[in-house]
């Protein structure tokens, strides 16, 4: 019986040790997978982020104080840029009559690049003279209709402005949309009236044949959505897509693209203590918009030594391949500027002279 009993205790003995190797196993592989699982979260998309990971240049890519040529001497700014033919195609009001005069027009730069830009010799493309019923050209957006083969713009203009003799600005204005066409992005048709009455810094889409979307401002406060079957007439959205909350006392500028499965919109607002800065909000369809009106986007650097100390303003986002590119409007902290006579002016809340860019390198 003994020889039974020890064949009996050794297999017991085995099936005892195989056991206890396979319990470390069973108990401690799943953690160690949840563990590895924890160790690598979903990544962040930049967009996401509060400020947004940009990463800016010390210098503006134009200037009203570096440009050579004469007719945007004291403001150069609002960007609406495009890449296309493997070129960097910009559009962009300025004037060298005062900060806040009603004679600004619309010139035309190129770059290889983004960064090193060739004003275009025949500068400006369009003055108010040319739009026909408007006294100034502001804020346009241009976009390439692949399905016409041409370019269209939507701006904003004016019919009428009250202009201080005694502050030697204008002080009021109607602001009515603006539309016009061409074929190669110089030479510019313009709609022989306004399309609409109350607009600020439009931004559209072209979705189909017959299918626009824009969003655009009907004043300094509210942004809203608006849908239109030819680009030129268009219906607005009951509610405002953005609106002014908490510290900040404006919305406006709205800039939309989509990215990473959701719509993103920049727009600026006035800050306390002089500042203006980018906010970004989001939405899943373009039309319900999350805010967060605490913590800008792409804030102002608030520092006196450089041309976007005070405000950045009126966006321009690229989506390309190797990199996101966020053109913008900036303000430095100088509150006078020179005339293209010799003599001073002078502005409290600064002046629009620079264009500026800033880029978040795709990994």
């Amino acid at each position: 019986m003994i020889g039974p009993l020890r064949s009996v205790y050794r297999f017991a003995l085995m099936m005892a040790c195989a056991l206890m190797m396979t319990l470390p196993m069973a108990l401690g592989d799943e953690p160690d997978i949840a563990a590895e699982t924890e160790a690598k979260p979903t990544p962040v998309h930049p967009f996401d982020m509060r400020p947004q990971p940009w990463q800016r240049r010390d210098d503006p890519v134009l200037s009203a104080s570096t440009t050579r040529q004469p007719w945007c001497k004291v403001v150069l700014y609002s960007p609406s840029v495009l890449f296309k033919d493997g070129k960097f195609k910009m559009w962009y009001v300025g004037t060298s009559a005062g900060s806040r005069s009603t004679d600004f027009s619309l010139g035309y730069a190129e770059s290889d690049d983004g960064i090193q830009w060739n004003e275009y010799a025949g500068n400006p493309i369009a003055t108010p003279q040319d739009i026909g019923w408007g006294i100034y050209m502001q804020t346009p957006f241009v976009m390439f209709d692949e399905d016409e083969q041409i370019y269209k713009m939507w701006f904003s203009s004016a019919t009428k402005a009250v202009y201080s003799e005694k502050a030697k600005r204008m002080v009021g204005a109607d602001r009515p949309l603006g539309y016009a066409t061409s074929p190669d992005g110089i030479e510019w048709k313009f709609h022989p009236k306004p399309i609409y009455d109350s607009s600020r810094s439009p931004c559209v889409w072209k979705l189909g044949p017959k299918s626009y979307r824009m969003w655009m401002n009907v004043d300094l406060a509210r942004i809203y959505e608006f849908t239109s079957s030819d680009g030129i007439q268009w219906q607005r959205a009951s509610k405002p897509a953005v609106q002014v909350s908490g510290a900040s006392k404006s919305c406006i500028y709205p800039f939309v693209i989509h990215e990473n499965g959701r719509y993103y919109m920049w727009y600026g607002c006035h800050r306390p203590e002089g500042i203006f800065e980018i906010f970004c909000a989001t939405s899943p369809d373009g039309s319900s918009w999350s805010v967060d009106h605490e913590r800008a986007a792409f804030p102002a650097s608030r520092k006196k030594d450089r041309f976007d100390g005070r405000y950045t303003s009126i966006p321009s986002v690229l989506s390309l391949p190797d990199r996101y590119m966020l053109y913008y409007a900036p303000r430095d902290w100088r509150n006078t500027y020179l005339m293209p006579d010799g003599s001073r002016g002078r502005d409290g809340a600064g002046v629009y002279a620079h264009i500026g860019v800033a880029v978040i390198p795709k990994k």
